[in-house]
């Protein structure tokens, strides 16, 4: 019962110290105190091979917006099979975003997701995923391992066509090239309908605010 308890609140100190070190006040030695070896000569190596070599240091919340759960059946039933619960911030809410089959809206799933991440703790994750036209093929704990794996604080899913504003076409693929200069891709442009990272990032990204009938992706 200990080990079921304390397992989850274990934190590697490499990764500990970083999220509080400016709460901490740190001693620099100019000359080295001890001798560090090399990671072969201690016959270990704490870089993973795989992805399931990470630890998760935080709960994953799945998320999604149907206000028509019937839309969204694929979703809840794929989810239902792999275990996994998806939370519906759209339960018994009249949608304000437009019809987005129609053109632009989905500024309300906008400002529903950021009323949800209030409730949350800082260093959890958010998995969000739309309803209508998804369904999940594993358990969210893979998507925290994969997550992990890629390394970044948030990974948006991404589209071959810039919309709602092809102007934005030119500078979203100087963004791709700064950061991924290797990668070779027709998938270059923002897509808002997938995206997981830390709640404290995506509230600093929600931040500033947005109509319910404005455009979810452009914004």
């Amino acid at each position: 019962r200990i080990l079921t308890e304390t397992k989850p609140n274990i934190i590697p100190v490499d990764e500990y110290l970083p999220q509080k070190i400016e709460k901490l006040n740190v001693v620099a030695y100019k000359e080295n105190i001890i001798v560090p070896r090399d990671r072969k000569d201690g016959g270990s190596n704490i870089n993973p091979t795989n992805r399931y070599d990470y630890f998760l240091d935080f709960n994953i919340h799945a998320v999604t917006v149907a206000t028509d759960k019937t839309k969204a059946l694929k979703l809840f039933e794929s989810a239902k099979a792999k275990n996994s619960t998806i939370i519906n911030l759209g339960k018994n809410i009249k949608w304000e975003g437009g019809v987005m089959e129609r053109g632009k809206g989905g500024g309300h799933k906008i400002n529903l997701i950021r009323e949800h991440l209030n409730t949350l703790p800082e260093n959890d994750v958010v998995l969000f995923c739309d309803g209508y036209d998804v369904f999940i093929n594993d358990n969210i704990e893979e998507f925290g391992y994969r997550y992990k794996e890629i390394g970044r604080k948030v990974i948006f899913g991404a589209e071959k066509i810039c919309w709602p504003d092809e102007s934005n076409a030119t500078l979203q693929e100087q963004l791709t090239t700064k950061q991924h200069p290797d990668l070779d891709t027709p998938y270059k442009y923002l897509n808002s309908g997938t995206f997981i990272g830390r709640v404290s990032e995506l509230k600093r990204i929600f931040s500033s605010p947005i109509s319910n009938d404005d455009d979810d992706q452009l914004y």
